[in-house]
């Protein structure tokens, strides 16, 4: 019994310890992240982290976004998290002049902060989705992410276009810190250690 118990405890340590798997690309010095969770067979929770902290794009800001996540047209997205001045979100990808409505499969969200320029690099930026697809078998995991970045005058000052990998995991979800999990196995070790004691009694 206490080695069916001592088994059950590190397994259940190692699983606290598992770290939310997500899609990461690199382009124009910015970190693209982007996972998901399933709400329903065509519903799906759509999480893209924008790390623009390492940006290369001198004294830019970040523009229009834009996800390509299944072969078809999405029936739906709606923009539910996101920075400031981000307010709409339309079918059709970008091009060098915002979100242009073209390309199958892609919707586009675009911005009104700073007069339309967007938000500032040198931030990190969290989007959240609600998609939903016609079909079960629509949703596909490799996908594609751009995004539009614009000088102060607001004209392109470069613009990533990159495939990514959705992941499923949530970039928000914790990841306990060493001392939780010294914790939760000082717990468990003691708790099998009184059962030992009442068993052998």
């Amino acid at each position: 019994m206490f080695k069916k118990i001592a088994a059950l405890s590190v397994a259940a340590l190692l699983a606290s310890a598992t770290m939310a798997k997500a899609g990461t690309v690199t382009d124009l010095g910015s970190v693209y992240t982007l996972t998901y969770s399933q709400v329903n067979s065509t519903t799906y929770n759509i999480f893209l982290q924008i790390d623009t902290t390492g940006s290369t794009v001198t004294g830019g800001y970040l523009n229009d976004v834009s996800l390509k996540l299944s072969a078809s047209d999405p029936v739906s997205e709606n923009l539910v998290v996101h920075p400031a001045g981000y307010s709409t979100t339309v079918s059709g990808g970008l091009n060098a002049s915002g979100c242009d409505g073209n390309g199958a499969g892609f919707f586009c969200s675009a911005t009104t902060a700073n007069g339309g320029k967007g938000d500032p690099v040198g931030s990190i930026y969290n989007f959240q989705w609600v998609v939903v697809f016609g079909s079960s078998t629509d949703f596909l995991t490799a996908d594609h992410v751009k995004a539009l970045y614009v000088n102060s005058d607001g004209q392109q000052s470069g613009i990533t276009s990159r495939d990514i990998t959705a992941d499923p995991g949530t970039p928000t979800t914790p990841t306990p810190e060493p001392s939780s999990l010294i914790m939760l196995g000082t717990g468990i070790v003691g708790a099998a250690g009184m059962l030992r004691r009442r068993f052998a009694v």
